[in-house]
């Protein structure tokens, strides 16, 4: 199972998206051929790729197999880039349940 945590934090009195941290695979087919591994990693690595031509900045990730932690700034593009990320996230969670689980701490 892929196991998403997001923390969250207040900036200034404003909650936001802290760090993002995505371990583990789905297991949802054999190995290279699975469909929510591949889109849950395609959402991930199109936020990281789209955070630093967007907004600029170097995210530079903890990346391992199975494993990808990113922090991130309180810029607001960037929250948006997250939300964005978590809505896929999320939807995919919803429909594939057994594969891949969202969950958001404060921190």
């Amino acid at each position: 199972m892929i196991e998403v945590l997001v923390k969250t934090t207040a900036f200034l009195g404003q909650p936001h998206i802290a760090q993002i941290t995505m371990q583990g695979h789905a297991g949802s087919g054999e190995y290279g051929k699975d469909l929510v591994c591949a889109a849950a990693s395609a959402l991930v690595i199109t936020f990281v790729n789209s955070v630093e031509m967007l907004c600029g900045r170097d995210m530079s990730p903890e990346v391992r197999s199975g494993y990808i932690d990113v922090i991130l700034r309180a810029e607001q593009r960037e929250q948006l880039l997250a939300e964005s990320l978590l809505v896929g996230l999320e939807g995919m969670m919803r429909d594939h349940g057994a594969y891949i689980m969202v969950r958001r701490i404060e921190i």
